[in-house]
């Protein structure tokens, strides 16, 4: 994403999280190996290679990593949270792309309840996992243990119209 802005590569030691390797530059192949493209290893191994932070060590360890693995359609990578799909073209012509830019999707992390979490998770409970740390650290090995009234708000609201 950067080096198509015409930045510098990211470099680890600048993440907001740990990662492994010291000043290590960050480009294409980094996820991407060249002469040999594989969009399912690019989609968590790729990641894990980097990222050494509690939210990611605990994925493979979660129900969504077991059924990914599997082939199953509920799988989740850590692509498809983090870089989801976005269909762009006009009616006949559609592709679907990786969305690169995460800051598009990731800050703040409000933003992935809209373009991945009610995908399979209703509004409420994706609001609810995404406010609690505990969950985001541990990667959603648990249900929320605590509710976020604002849903509950909105459609109290809207029903009184």
């Amino acid at each position: 994403m950067r080096l198509k802005q015409n930045l510098s590569a990211m470099e680890t030691n600048n993440a907001r999280l740990n990662m492994k390797g010291d000043n290590k530059k960050l480009n294409c192949v980094s996820c991407h190996k060249d002469h040999k493209f594989d969009v399912k290893e690019a989609a968590v191994e790729a990641c894990l290679s980097c990222h050494d932070d509690e939210h990611s060590l605990a994925y493979k360890k979660m129900k969504h990593y077991k059924l990914w693995k599997d082939n199953n359609e509920l799988g989740v990578s850590c692509a498809s949270c983090h870089l989801p799909k976005v269909v762009k073209g006009r009616k006949k012509i559609l592709s679907a792309l990786t969305q690169h830019n995460q800051n598009d999707n990731l800050r703040p992390r409000q933003k992935m309840v809209k373009s991945v979490c009610i995908n399979c998770h209703g509004l409420s409970f994706s609001i609810d996992a995404l406010q609690n740390k505990q969950l985001l650290n541990n990667n959603f090995a648990n249900t929320p243990s605590q509710h976020i009234p604002l849903i509950d708000m909105w459609i109290k609201y809207n029903n009184k119209k």
